[in-house]
């Protein structure tokens, strides 16, 4: 019975567990407030214990080398110093340049008219020689010229030097109405000559000839009469066949000289000043500057000298050219028949009161040559 009475009992079933909402939200904000605070602190000591590094600008804008920086102004001022301090140094180069290689020589040869002729007007303007012996005067070109014709004429055959050249051609000359005042009459020194045939014993040394003869080689002509028309005075032939006397050529300017073959040249600026020098410092120079004009030589001679009036004895003329003579006669200025260049050629004596040197420089201009 009893057992009849448990089977018809039923049975009891445990009561499931309800669970809401509220706790599963309550429990889910818990962990979250966990979770947060977790983040929180991460965070705090993330900042704390790590730095954090900015990617410098170069590596964003894809360029993986990091540039240098120069001190530009430090560079920018040295380089401008270098620039000015090299134009500096140019100027001052063509300065020089110009002045003594271009300026300087022309200027020097005008003065030197002016310091030559003032000086030689006070000294004579020959070698005086004894006044006892026959010998032929030195006032100028013309007179040396007319002294070796007349001389030719009384004592020399027909047919000799008659190939001579005549540096007395008359030439057309504007006339001046202005008149040459009479320079004063100077005593100067007599030079040595002891056969007095017009040549110093110092230019029969030059020659080659004697100091006690006047015709060295006896041939009947004398030794000043065969220079001045550029024959050999001691031998035969013409005057280049003498040992002591050679040809110097200019090729940059194309003319050329005879000189003698003892003296010293000196050349400057490639030819345009070219200096024969003697023993005793005497000089004869030749300086070439351009005729840009291309004036004639009297033209050109007015222009420089608007003072000194040029009479029809002081033009002379050459091989291929035409040139004027100072009154002083120991500057010759020239130019070539093209009229391209002005050639001026000086005599400077080592003592203005004795010129030893005066017929080899007759010589040397009588010898002068252009376009040859």
């Amino acid at each position: 019975m009893d057992e009849e009475k448990n089977a018809q009992q039923p049975t009891a079933v445990p009561k499931p567990q309800t669970i809401t909402m509220d706790s599963e939200n309550q429990d889910l904000g818990i962990k979250k407030e966990k979770d947060s605070t977790t983040d929180a602190q991460l965070e705090e000591r993330i900042n704390k214990e790590i730095v954090f590094h900015e990617m410098p600008s170069y590596y964003r804008s894809g360029k993986h080398q990091k540039k240098t920086k120069t001190s530009k102004p430090a560079s920018k001022i040295a380089g401008i110093f270098i620039m000015i301090f090299g134009i500096a140094i140019m100027a001052i180069a063509a300065y020089f340049l110009y002045s003594y290689l271009i300026k300087s020589p022309i200027s020097s040869t005008n003065n030197q008219t002016a310091n030559l002729e003032e000086a030689n007007n006070q000294t004579g303007t020959q070698n005086q020689p004894e006044e006892t012996k026959p010998v032929q005067t030195q006032e100028n070109v013309n007179n040396n010229a007319q002294v070796a014709e007349e001389e030719q004429q009384q004592t020399e055959p027909a047919g000799v030097l008659e190939n001579d050249t005549n540096l007395n051609q008359e030439t057309n000359v504007l006339p001046n109405d202005n008149e040459t005042e009479e320079l004063p009459v100077v005593e100067v020194k007599k030079v040595v000559d002891n056969d007095g045939d017009g040549l110093t014993d110092k230019e029969e040394v030059i020659f080659g000839t004697l100091d006690s003869s006047k015709d060295t080689d006896a041939d009947g002509y004398e030794d000043l009469s065969e220079i001045l028309n550029l024959y050999n005075p001691a031998g035969s032939g013409s005057l280049l066949d003498n040992q002591n006397i050679k040809k110097y050529t200019n090729s940059s300017f194309n003319y050329t000289v005879l000189q003698p073959s003892s003296w010293n040249i000196r050349s400057v600026g490639g030819g345009y000043s070219v200096m024969f020098m003697s023993a005793d410092s005497s000089m004869i120079q030749v300086v070439v500057q351009a005729n840009a004009e291309g004036e004639s030589i009297t033209d050109w001679y007015r222009t420089q000298f608007p003072e000194i009036s040029i009479e029809p004895s002081s033009v002379e003329t050459g091989t291929n050219w035409t040139g004027v003579r100072s009154e002083n006669g120991l500057i010759l200025y020239l130019t070539d028949n093209n009229r391209g260049n002005i050639y001026v050629i000086s005599y400077t004596s080592a003592d203005p009161e004795i010129q030893e040197h005066r017929n080899v420089f007759e010589m040397m201009i009588k010898s002068f040559e252009v376009g040859i």
